[in-house]
């Protein structure tokens, strides 16, 4: 009997479990994956900043200093 699997990583998880979890790991760590999470948070924080909602002193010093 020939066994259907949901999709290509529960295939891997079963037949190769040492290499699917090594892979894993070595994807999350990845460069790629640093890169998105900081481009991610830097996007939220200009978008705050530019909506006047980042509650830091420094900005809110700025902001009213700039304000006419």
């Amino acid at each position: 009997m020939t066994k259907v699997f949901k999709n290509v990583e529960e295939f891997l998880k079963e037949n190769f479990p040492k290499s699917y979890f090594e892979y894993k790991k070595e994807e999350e760590t990845s460069l790629e994956y640093h890169i998105d999470v900081l481009s991610e948070e830097f996007n939220e924080n200009i978008s705050k900043i530019l909506k006047g909602e980042l509650s830091t002193s420094h900005n809110k010093k700025s902001a009213q200093a700039s304000a006419p």
